[in-house]
């Protein structure tokens, strides 16, 4: 027996025996999910808070590692990039409202170019299953265009529609994850070999 298939076995094990907190897990993200529904613009805000935060935490970091870096063009990159970032941090912070209309905006644009990558993609290719990855495309692109008709007010709400819509899936498919460990049979640590002392 191969030691992959022995690490494989343990891992399964480990997850079966611990089935209960991914359901417990799955529950969590679920709950968090219908509360961010309940209040998509409050979620907004909160989402482009933490994206701030992370984005100054960058910018702190690269600043950091331009003085550290061998070279002086690479430094001073770096330190330009972590100056970028912290701006933008510190504005998605203090004007969360201002940073997630911005963002609702390049968030729709990339919908856009993505969609139509797609679509041009599976429509001259026509690889295995390219129907899907055409429909997929159009609806990328529907929906960029939507974000962007309906703008600035999508800007209040898509962030925070796609965040709870996230937390939900993520949730769901750790509660079915779970249930499916839970079910599992005959899931057993194989006995290695018995070895004669020479």
């Amino acid at each position: 027996m191969s030691m992959d298939t022995l690490t494989g076995s343990f891992n399964l094990q480990q997850l079966r025996d611990n089935w209960g907190w991914i359901l417990a897990l799955g529950i969590g993200l679920v709950a968090l999910g219908l509360l961010a529904f309940g209040s998509v613009l409050a979620t907004t805000v909160v989402a482009v808070g933490f994206l701030g935060v992370l984005l100054i935490i960058a910018g702190v970091l690269s600043i950091i590692f331009a003085f550290t870096s061998g070279g002086w063009g690479t430094g001073i990159l770096r330190g330009l990039v972590g100056i970028l970032f912290l701006l933008a941090g510190w504005i998605l912070l203090t004007r969360p409202v201002v940073g997630a209309l911005t963002l609702t905006v390049l968030m729709a644009w990339y919908f856009i170019f993505s969609g139509i990558v797609k679509m041009i993609s599976a429509g001259v290719q026509r690889y295995d299953q390219w129907g899907w990855s055409l429909a997929f495309g159009a609806i990328t692109f529907l929906l960029g265009i939507f974000l962007l008709v309906r703008w600035p007010v999508t800007g209040l709400y898509a962030i925070g529609l796609f965040v709870a819509i996230d937390l939900l899936l993520t949730g769901i498919s750790a509660i079915v994850t779970a249930f499916t460990l839970r079910n599992l049979h005959g899931v057993s640590a194989p006995t290695m070999p018995a070895t004669s002392a020479v």
